[in-house]
């Protein structure tokens, strides 16, 4: 056994080990997610910097078909390739307007699910759903959630949907309408849904909802794993009191643990530039997750244990979260083959929202927005509603 995966082992003992001890003595009171974990004292904090470390080298460690990557040099692929001008900043969060986007109708804000990077909105120029809403003449804007850290663990789901009105308001202040398109993908629907629901739609044109998660008792997806019983969310936090990126990142894998094979097709085909330019950059999107803040998780866990969206108790900032208040046109885009977000999950928005139009694509949650399928149905939809909204 070399040093290295003496190492890893070692590493995997000594979490699985205070993983145990922990939770079985506080089963419990570690299942529910008391806002108190987030902050801890230093003791605490000492605990779950090694416990962290040790964490995320075994996840490291578990991820290893990545290295495939690193040999055949795809790891530094460039992502987000379309050019673009910082408009406004707040914090960690940045706005970006498109360059070559076109002043005169009502722009297009285009927001990414809060806990990874909005690459793959913008992956390469001919994979690129931003570049392809400025090719066809739209105002286009990305809200970029930016890089948590230790400052930001108490931000929750109010805090980030108050960032969220901010910038449509500022991106509403740009327009000749004085409103905005919103474009929300996976917890992004989640949250503008939200936030239209519990304030109201004001400078809200439409919205568009790439796989949201509404339904959270739908079996699957992410829904799985944050539902179980035996998860302890404060067990996940770092010293900083976020969930570290690697956490993040083998969550996803988990719910389709496809590396290995993928890191086999990119080995047959390394002589493949094409090919490695795009598995490349995907990889890259995947592997390079960013924290999440304790706090927004610990109210994702609430939402999905209690469905809280869909009936009604959700609060943001005082006001619930009532969906028959979504009086703007809405559009759903789902896909058959969701292994993040079920497709009956997304489809529940119907229910409560009738005056939902609903658009299906044949692919999966992420291959719909860099696919074949995106330039042939999803960017295309897309155009049809927001010239007709």
């Amino acid at each position: 056994m070399t040093p290295r995966v003496a190492l890893a082992v070692f590493a995997g003992v000594l979490v699985a080990a205070d993983a145990a001890l922990v939770a079985a003595a506080q089963a419990f009171r570690l299942r529910r997610t008391d806002r108190r974990w987030v902050r801890v004292g230093l003791a605490r904090r000492v605990h779950r910097a090694w416990r962290a470390r040790a964490l995320s080298y075994w996840l490291w460690w578990a991820g290893w078909p990545h290295l495939v990557n690193v040999l055949l040099r795809t790891r530094r692929v460039r992502v987000m390739t379309t050019p673009r001008d910082v408009v406004w900043k707040q914090g960690r969060a940045t706005l970006y307007r498109m360059r070559g986007s076109r002043p005169g109708r009502t722009p297009v804000l285009v927001v990414h699910a809060v806990v990874t990077r909005p690459w793959i909105l913008d992956l390469l120029p001919d994979r690129s759903i931003v570049g392809a809403l400025v090719d066809r003449g739209h105002d286009v804007y990305l809200l970029d959630w930016g890089d948590p850290g230790r400052r930001d663990a108490r931000q929750g789901l109010t805090a980030h949907a108050e960032v969220l009105r901010e910038v449509v308001d500022e991106v509403a202040r740009r327009s000749p309408t004085r409103d905005c398109h919103v474009v929300g993908y996976c917890f992004a629907g989640t949250l503008a849904l939200a936030m239209a629901a519990a304030w109201g739609t004001r400078r809200v044109r439409s919205l568009a909802l790439v796989a949201p998660p509404v339904d959270t008792r739908v079996p699957g997806g992410m829904g799985a794993l944050l539902t179980r019983p035996w998860l302890a969310p404060a067990l996940l936090l770092d010293n900083g009191g976020c969930v570290p990126a690697p956490v993040v990142r083998e969550a996803f894998h988990l719910l389709r643990p496809t590396m290995l094979a993928a890191a086999r097709e990119r080995l047959r085909r390394r002589g493949d530039r094409d090919f490695q330019q795009v598995a490349g950059a995907l990889s890259r999107w995947a592997w390079e997750q960013r924290r999440v803040p304790g706090e927004l998780f610990f109210d994702v866990v609430d939402l999905f244990r209690a469905n809280a969206l869909l009936d009604g108790s959700l609060r943001l900032g005082g006001a619930r979260a009532d969906l028959s208040r979504v009086d703007v046109p809405t559009l759903v885009l789902v896909t058959d083959r969701d292994h993040i977000v079920p497709i009956a999950s997304s489809l529940a928005l119907t229910r409560a929202v009738p005056h939902a139009e609903v658009v299906r694509c044949a692919q999966g949650h992420v291959s719909m927005l860099m696919g074949s399928e995106s330039r042939t149905v999803l960017v295309p939809a897309l155009d049809r509603w927001l010239r007709r909204s």
